[in-house]
């Protein structure tokens, strides 16, 4: 029995709804007779003009069906059990499209679903008949010749009735045909807020089938997209998304080798939820495009999700600006590959990857935890050249290394909390750094800041690699480190010289010899080991003030070096001097900020016009 209710909608009156009642989940076949009318004259649709129903029920599934325009100009729609399958109000509307695709009109109206007993209720899900009916249009058409192509084109066009194009049918390299909705489909319900899921295009989910066209199908429409709970999607090739999709709630198995198992290619793309494993099959598990999109106001965002098994990485931005939120990355080569300026990005989480982070292009780390515990993990990399990257929260867990930088690099760092598994000893050993300058390269002057550091080490007891490294542009402003006998910890205390102060240390020594007539010239290297202790190397040169050679007598004092600033050194530690003289037997003593170099040989010596050259070490550690 077919039980239809009538109602009037007028176009101009859209905060005036109209109620229509029904049981949860009837399945009688109900209908609603719509007559529209405008500022309450009747209306009557153009010729050409089709209407669609769309719903929204009180539990957030959605409907989009196809209505009636009848040859008297009112409308009628089908209330589905789907339509019906949620008690309480469905918001519900009629859209009027031109022939163009575009939308004339919509008004709304509220579908009051009553509650029945239990026993007796539908499921719900999303219902979209409009987009179905596409769909197995393609499906019946789909054949791998290109006659079956043509055939399935010509009854998509035929299904239009002259309108503008619903759908498009392709048939790949791989001879699968593929479906996805056309500009007019995406004119009408651009504005909706409805999803799909994989199943509707044929996806099993059982992570055994290959669903890689059923997902690709889902994905070309454009729609938002959830996967099912429990599901397990397997693909054999690789997924792209063109179009601004929001894509929820997936897991991927690769079942065979691919560059990328999701490649985006859009800055209005969402991400969220999505789980892959790679497989060490996938190169790498979610990667923006290549090349950079047109739509450059927007970010990309990636959400929630995980990547485990990738060969080489598992997130990567590619060309498109993107933001990660959440993610972990896992047993991949790099975790997380940053390439895009301008960026920023939460809480990530690279584990027992070779690569934790690779800052590629300044950007904005609010917040990482990479740990390790099988593989000697670095945890974050900075390239050659690569300036303004700041991290806010880097806590370093079990990493061999902490920050791996390339020469002329620009980075600061908020809070560093540290803390190593003494029970992984496959990722950590005596040559663990926290910070490491890039291995066979020539000198440099890397420039970065840290706030704060706090924790245990287990790693080296020097806390930087720094054999060619010029530390003037290296700072610290608090520490606190636990186990203070560590000879790295002892160096971190708090009560320190700021080492950003270096140059200017360096540039307050003054040289001076006893020797009547002779000039001295002194370079000064330093070569810090920790923050608050500097090792430093003096190269002297002492010359006759006329260009000739003079006599060195026992206990002539050859160099005299004033330490004149305002910092107050603890200690003086020296180390030997060398000179060009064999005989010249030189030897050292302090007192207070001062220090001598003096001739000690038993027999006085002529010093060549050449003059003495002399070089001296000693370390300083200031309180």
């Amino acid at each position: 029995m077919n039980i239809t209710q009538n109602i009037t909608l007028d176009l101009t009156k859209r905060s005036v709804f109209q109620y229509v009642s029904a049981k949860q989940g009837d399945n009688s076949s109900r209908f609603v007779k719509i007559t529209l009318t405008n500022n309450g004259a009747i209306y009557t649709p153009p010729a050409g003009v089709t209407a669609n129903f769309r719903a929204q029920k009180p539990d957030g599934t959605m409907i989009l069906n196809p209505a009636v325009v009848n040859g008297d100009g009112t409308v009628t729609i089908e209330l589905t059990q789907q339509a019906l399958a949620v008690r309480g109000d469905v918001i519900a509307d009629i859209f009027l499209t031109d022939v163009d695709g575009g939308i004339l009109s919509s008004v709304s109206f509220v579908i009051h679903v009553d509650a029945v007993p239990d026993g007796a209720k539908t499921d719900s899900i999303s219902e979209f008949l409009v987009f179905m009916q596409m769909v197995e249009r393609a499906e019946g058409a789909a054949m791998k010749s290109e006659e079956a192509a043509d055939r399935a084109e010509r009854a998509a066009e035929s299904s239009t009735d002259g309108n503008a194009e619903l759908l498009n049918i392709r048939v790949g390299a791989d001879g699968k045909t593929y479906a996805s909705a056309g500009e007019a489909v995406r004119k009408q319900f651009g504005d909706m807020r409805c999803y799909v899921t994989p199943e509707m295009f044929g996806a099993v989910g059982d992570g055994v089938t290959d669903d890689s066209a059923a997902l690709q199908n889902m994905l070309n429409s454009g729609l938002s997209v959830f996967g099912k709970s429990g599901k397990v999607y397997a693909i054999s090739s690789g997924l792209f998304v063109d179009r601004s999709n929001s894509v929820s709630d997936l897991n991927i198995l690769a079942l065979r080798e691919m560059e990328s198992c999701i490649e985006y290619r859009n800055r209005r793309t969402v991400l969220q939820n999505i789980n892959i494993d790679c497989k060490n099959l996938a190169k790498a598990g979610i990667t923006g495009s290549s090349a950079e999109p047109s739509d450059t106001n927007f970010v990309a965002t990636i959400r929630n999700c995980s990547v485990i098994n990738a060969v080489n990485k598992g997130f990567s931005t590619g060309k498109v600006r993107t933001s990660f939120e959440k993610c972990i990355a896992k047993k991949c080569g790099t975790g997380f590959s940053i390439d895009t300026t301008d960026t920023t990005h939460e809480m990530l989480t690279p584990i027992d990857c070779n690569i934790g982070i690779v800052c590629s292009s300044s950007t904005t780390i609010v917040s990482c935890h990479p740990w390790s515990w099988r593989v000697k993990q670095t945890a974050i990399y900075i390239p050659k050249g690569v300036t303004k990257v700041s991290i806010g929260e880097f806590f370093n867990d079990t990493n061999h290394i902490g920050i791996l930088f390339g020469p002329e690099t620009v980075f600061a760092v908020g809070r560093m909390v540290l803390y190593n598994n003494t029970n992984a000893p496959s990722a950590i050993d005596e040559n663990s750094r926290l910070f490491k300058l890039e291995s066979n390269l020539r000198k440099s002057t890397p420039q970065f800041s840290i706030e704060n550091i706090q924790g245990s080490w287990n790693g080296s007891q020097s806390y930087l690699d720094y054999p060619n490294i010029d530390l003037s542009g290296i700072s610290l402003n608090s520490c606190n480190i636990i186990n203070l006998d560590n000879h790295f910890a002892r160096g971190f205390k708090p009560k320190k010289m700021n080492s950003n102060r270096y140059d200017e240390f360096l540039s307050h020594f003054t040289v001076t010899s006893n020797i009547e007539g002779v000039n001295i010239t002194a370079e000064v290297k330093g070569l810090e080991t920790d923050v608050s202790k500097y090792e430093v190397t003096i190269w002297f040169i002492a010359k006759s003030a006329n260009g000739e050679g003079f006599t060195l007598n026992k206990d002539d004092v050859v160099f005299t070096v004033k330490l004149n600033f305002g910092y107050v050194i603890k200690d003086i530690y020296f180390r030997r001097t060398y000179s060009n003289y064999s005989t010249a037997i030189l030897s050292e003593s302090s007192r207070d900020d001062t220090f001598f170099v003096r001739y000690i040989g038993s027999d006085s010596i002529e010093i060549s016009s050449d003059g003495l050259y002399a070089k001296m070490g000693l370390t300083l550690i200031f309180d």
